[in-house]
């Protein structure tokens, strides 16, 4: 660089050589990203079993302090899935853990069948709507 900080053209052609794409100077991340079809194929078949254990593992603790003890262990005590008990509890902990639960028990029990069953109105016994939940069906 000249003293007056222009670059000259000796600077520039350095820089240029320095950062000229060739075999000995390649980016860290080489190629195209993952296609999410390989990826999938990558997440173990009883994934979904694991992780609904480790949800269940952090449902079933018997108070507070035992989970909080189980959050103070260190990751490879956990094992594998291990960070999903911890945010379980830690959301459970916190300011909507009813709402947590809540989910946790919709995504390992299943959400429950909703029955509905049409009421008869009371009144002119010749013109009779059924109603669902306060809603008239013509």
């Amino acid at each position: 660089m000249s003293e007056n900080g222009e670059k000259t053209a000796e600077h520039m052609r350095e820089i240029g050589r320095n950062t000229r794409f060739s075999s000995t100077n390649q980016p860290d991340n080489n190629g195209r990203k993952k296609k999410l079809c390989n990826v999938i194929s990558e997440i173990p078949p009883n994934a979904q079993e694991l992780v609904y254990a480790r949800l269940w593992q952090a449902v079933k603790c018997r108070n507070k302090k035992e989970a909080m003890s189980l959050l103070e262990k260190e990751a490879e005590e956990l094992g594998e899935y291990g960070f999903v008990a911890q945010i379980a509890i830690e959301t459970l902990a916190g300011k909507n853990g009813w709402t947590a639960l809540m989910d946790i028990f919709d995504r390992v029990i299943g959400k429950p069948k909703t029955v509905v069953e049409p009421i008869q109105c009371e009144g002119n016994k010749e013109y009779q709507n059924p109603y669902v939940k306060g809603f008239l069906i013509p």
